[in-house]
């Protein structure tokens, strides 16, 4: 396979798994993949240290 991103790719990944299965992995106590959706948002640039520790204590 020659395209760029190939192993996050589902191209890829049906090489090792099932075709019909999707690729789960957890980052602390969430699973992302699978059939349940996830999202993920923030600010679009970062400006200042300090913006970003307030927006983190927002949404802790």
């Amino acid at each position: 396979m020659e395209r760029p991103y190939k192993l996050v790719s589902r191209e890829y990944g049906e090489f090792f798994d099932s075709p019909h299965k999707h690729r789960r992995i957890k980052v602390g106590n969430v699973t992302i993949g699978g059939s349940e959706p996830i999202f993920i948002a923030g600010p679009c640039a970062v400006e200042s240290k300090q913006q970003l520790f307030r927006i983190a204590e927002d949404v802790k």
